[in-house]
């Protein structure tokens, strides 16, 4: 297949992940989202590989990929554009071109010869799934056309092509000024005929967080961390608990604000990735943490497990605190928790209980948490 290259887009600025993350970065069992797409089409007897990156980050996009040489090229401000950059990167010695986003590292060796064979066949080929959901048009809001789901697909990258016909089809849409995000539809704009083959369930687009997470079940693992946190109880501190402050007599004594319910929460996160304590990433020797918002500090923790591809999956907190009885602020108490870890109320319990009298909770002077955290790690 040496008269077939591959060109893979890896310029998109990943607008639906959280805090400014690039997705093709992230990693699944080791190596980076955009290593795993490269290797696929390597591995599939395809190594001539030209990626369009963001411009001047060629260094960056290299240091994804560490393991196969490839071409780089400087995109554009759509993806329509790095495609087109990319196609007029490719010399003329090649017939045929594979297009591939670089979001989608689960492509088989199978899909990508189905749609190799039926490209060289026909001289366009896409792989489409049948959808399974009904599809309609809506008008304000409200459902106007439903349409016919039997003669409706979804299609999926790789798209192959005769590389005098794609190169084509997008020099007339640059002419035309015509937009598309699919470069197949380029090729039905200028009456080209562009063959179905059967894409794959498996072959996903990794576009928000949400879709990594799944993503890392196949090559990922779960991670199970436990924290514990305890402060004194005295008079002249608010009583801040899960980022809610209780009307109460007596307060929890801390460099911070001294929340026992985050601290726990932030410790068991950090104990299921093995990143230490939080004693050692926000000591109180410190000033700048000198009566700090806990659930500030818990995002960190949310952002640092994000730096080594873990994301929060399920929370469960037992609060042993004498009074006052907190039923009425739990609620809230979930709410707060679950919009700082990104996931849903229903995945973080809370319970609380008393101490029968007992000890220092027993006697009013302290209150303890314990937090078990469940992660989805893909290292």
């Amino acid at each position: 297949m040496s008269n077939i290259c591959v060109l893979i887009t890896a310029a998109g600025n990943s607008a639906r992940m959280p805090h400014g993350q690039d997705k093709l970065a992230l990693r699944l069992a080791g190596k980076t989202v955009l290593a795993r797409t490269v290797e696929a089409f390597v591995q599939a007897g395809l190594p001539d590989i030209f990626i369009v990156g963001k411009e001047k980050a060629e260094a960056y996009t290299k240091a994804l990929v560490p393991r196969h040489p490839f071409v780089f090229v400087a995109g554009g401000k759509t993806r329509q554009e790095s495609v087109y950059s990319g196609l007029r990167a490719i010399p003329s010695a090649f017939q045929y071109v594979l297009i591939h986003d670089g979001a989608r590292p689960f492509v088989s060796g199978e899909l990508i010869t189905s749609v190799v064979v039926k490209m060289r066949e026909c001289g366009a080929a896409v792989p489409g799934m049948p959808l399974v959901d009904t599809v309609a048009i809506a008008k304000e809001s409200v459902v106007d056309v439903l349409l016919p789901r039997e003669k409706l697909v979804a299609l999926q990258t790789p798209q192959g092509f005769l590389l005098p016909l794609i190169r084509a089809a997008h020099d007339y849409a640059k002419e035309h000024n015509l937009e598309a995000t699919d470069d197949s539809s380029l090729v039905v704009a200028i009456n080209g005929e562009v063959a179905l083959v059967p894409g794959s369930r498996e072959n996903v687009k990794i576009t928000t967080y949400e879709d990594y997470a799944r993503a890392c079940l196949p090559v990922g693992s779960t991670r199970v961390g436990f924290g514990m946190d305890t402060h004194r109880l005295v008079s002249d501190r608010k009583l801040v608990l899960g980022g809610v402050l209780i009307p109460n007599d007596v307060g929890l004594l801390g460099h911070s604000d001294a929340d026992v319910v985050v601290h726990a929460v932030m410790d068991a996160l950090l104990g299921a990735v093995g990143l230490g304590d939080i004693g050692e990433h926000f000591p109180d020797t410190l000033e700048q943490f000198r009566g700090a918002v806990s659930l500030d500090l818990l995002l960190q923790v949310v952002e640092l497990l994000a730096g080594h591809n873990a994301h929060p999956t399920h929370i469960d907190i037992t609060l042993l605190l004498e009074k006052p009885k907190i039923a009425s602020y739990k609620a809230e108490m979930r709410a707060n928790l679950a919009g700082v870890l990104g996931i849903s109320e229903e995945r973080v319990n809370i319970k609380a209980t008393t101490n029968e009298g007992l000890g220092y909770v027993g006697a009013g002077e302290g209150a303890t948490c314990y937090a078990v955290a469940t992660v989805t790690c893909a290292r």
